[in-house]
């Protein structure tokens, strides 16, 4: 349901921070990682993150340094660190928490509730030719591809012509419930209330029928079992 990001120079330090994540904080469907500063950016600058994890000694710059440019594309950022000395000029920079190496599975779900992060898995911009909304994701039903453009419905009824593909919110901003059955189509899984198998449709809420392509019905249909759907959801 979120994104974050490990900054971290060594290898050993992300693939534990990684692993304590999987294992700890289910709620992160999209973990990337980066040596330094740079490779750090380059993620911010493509990928939505909703939480920062990041070494404070880094090999070629402060990361107390490099959080001031983090900030301008994620403002919660945990400092991760083998040195106490840095506590105080890391709570000045304003940030969620500070974790000391090796962290503690119970202080890592700490800090991350103290993130809060929002309600609902996140939120996204969709801006038209009229209007910028900010859309919660629980708030979206389906996005369907029109050439490089997209619509967005909501639950409520709403509809958003975006100037961005399908792939590209797959890709970069929805988390993983979000799934296509089709290659036009991309649904939100938290409304998928039944799937028919006679003819590879998936109903939605409001008793929206979404089409499924015969390549794409068997992923999706694993997708739904895996996102914990309830086998009756599932029809001949």
């Amino acid at each position: 349901m979120y994104t974050a990001l490990i900054v971290d120079d060594e290898q050993d330090g992300r693939t534990s921070l990684r692993k304590m994540l999987e294992l700890y904080c289910p709620q992160f469907t999209k973990v990337y990682d980066a040596r330094d500063g740079q490779e750090a950016m380059a993620v911010l600058e493509s990928y939505k993150v909703d939480l920062v994890f990041l070494d404070i000694q880094l090999k070629k710059e402060s990361g107390l340094e490099l959080s001031g440019r983090v900030k301008k594309y994620c403002k919660k950022i945990i400092y991760v660190t083998a040195y106490d000395e840095y506590a105080v000029k890391a709570f000045q920079t304003k940030v969620v928490h500070y974790l000391l190496k090796p962290v503690e599975p119970a202080l890592l779900e700490q800090a991350v509730e103290y993130a809060e992060l929002p309600k609902g898995g996140g939120q996204v911009e969709v801006s038209t030719l009229e209007e910028t909304a900010v859309l919660q994701f629980d708030e979206i039903l389906y996005l369907e591809g029109e050439g490089n453009y997209s619509n967005f419905y909501t639950v409520d009824g709403r509809h958003f012509f975006t100037s961005k593909g399908v792939k590209h919110y797959e890709e970069n901003i929805l988390p993983n419930y979000f799934q296509r059955p089709h290659q036009s189509y991309l649904v939100n899984m938290k409304h998928v209330r039944k799937v028919l198998t006679s003819n590879k449709r998936v109903i939605l809420a409001n008793d929206i029928s979404i089409p499924s392509s015969k390549r794409k019905f068997p992923g999706f249909i694993i997708a739904l079992k895996t996102n914990k759907a309830t086998l009756s959801s599932i029809k001949k």
